[in-house]
């Protein structure tokens, strides 16, 4: 776990760099450093929770694994929808709206759904 903050770091700094060179991000390069910040996060609780014993047994440590590999699952299929969201054509309107916030909730229920269930194993 000493290494997790300087990788986050480095990643973080690669992504400014990006910025800074090739102009602002695209959404599809938002959700991946977002993804990748998802994963950092959840290992170094992982980390934690091993370094506190409260996970010693193995399988607790399979049900974790399932779980993050569950979430960056749930992320790359976002991370599909958003990119083929950002090449489709713009459709104006009340029910486009209506359909991208369900669209939204409907990510955001899942993904805490999903933190939730691995949490609770």
């Amino acid at each position: 776990a000493s290494f997790l903050g300087p990788a986050v770091l480095a990643l973080e700094l690669a992504y400014l760099q990006h910025v800074l060179l090739a102009g602002p991000p695209t959404v599809v390069e938002v959700a991946v450093v977002s993804l990748a910040a998802l994963l950092a996060g959840e290992l170094g609780q992982w980390s934690l929770d091993n370094r506190l014993a409260r996970m010693d047994v193995p399988e607790m440590q399979a049900g974790r694994l399932r779980a993050i590999l569950g979430l960056l699952a749930v992320g790359a299929v976002a991370i599909a929808a958003v990119s083929l969201a950002a090449v489709g054509p713009v459709v104006p309107g009340t029910a486009a709206t209506i359909i991208a916030v369900a669209a939204a909730v409907a990510t955001i229920a899942v993904m805490t759904y999903a933190a939730t269930r691995a949490s609770a194993h």
